[in-house]
């Protein structure tokens, strides 16, 4: 199948056997497929390998296995977990930090700049200097 001899692609014949289209590009492939043989046999392939992955079951695991599984899983991820901890436990000191220094950061800029009686004689605001 090219674009050039049809008006839709296959991945357009495998969304609209999903269900993915829009009512009006779904109506326009289904016109597509029941009058094209190239692209009915590909709607024909793909649905029966929906269907067939629809069937499809997968036996569960051993129990011995699974648990060596997780248990290896457990051995292999502790050392990160410990890491982990170890950050989150310092995070909310330096979280806590910084906020204070922003407001004391923000408290000393607000009252330098914001109260016209601090300036002293003879200074004037940059609003009263015209700029």
């Amino acid at each position: 199948m090219n674009s050039a001899t049809h008006q839709v692609t296959p991945e357009e014949v495998m969304a609209f056997l999903d269900g993915e289209l829009s009512s009006a590009r779904a109506q326009s492939v289904f016109e597509h497929v029941k009058h094209c043989a190239d692209c009915a046999s590909l709607a024909a392939e793909l649905g029966n390998t929906q269907r067939q992955l629809a069937t499809w079951r997968v036996d569960a695991l051993p129990s011995r296995v699974e648990s060596a599984v997780f248990e290896r899983l457990d051995q292999q991820n502790a050392p990160l977990r410990k890491a982990t901890w170890k950050w989150i436990g310092v995070r909310p000191l330096l979280t806590v930090s910084g906020v204070a220094a922003a407001l004391v950061i923000g408290f000393l800029f607000a009252t330098v700049s914001g109260f016209p009686e601090r300036r002293g004689p003879g200074r004037r605001h940059y609003s009263q200097a015209g700029f």
